[in-house]
């Protein structure tokens, strides 16, 4: 995720990088953080984006690309 007040250049470079080295990346989405989205946009109200913020994880979540046995899940450590 990058957030819609700051550039992706960064994220992007991330991604590449890793993408040069055979890992696949995927920009998660734009998370609203330190600013609302613009008016009409439905993400104009805190209320907005943050319903704006849960929507975008959760598609995230359910994009194939995470649910894919090529991509490695991370383990779960039992409880002590």
């Amino acid at each position: 995720f990058v957030e819609t007040s700051v550039a992706d250049r960064n994220v992007a470079a991330v991604i590449e990088g890793a993408g040069a080295r055979g890992h696949e990346l995927i920009l998660g989405g734009r998370l609203h953080s330190d600013s609302l989205g613009e008016p009409g946009s439905g993400a104009d109200t805190l209320a907005g984006a943050l319903a704006a913020n849960v929507d975008s994880i959760v598609a995230a979540l359910a994009s194939p690309v995470l649910s894919s046995p090529a991509v490695p899940q991370p383990a779960v450590e039992p409880a002590p």
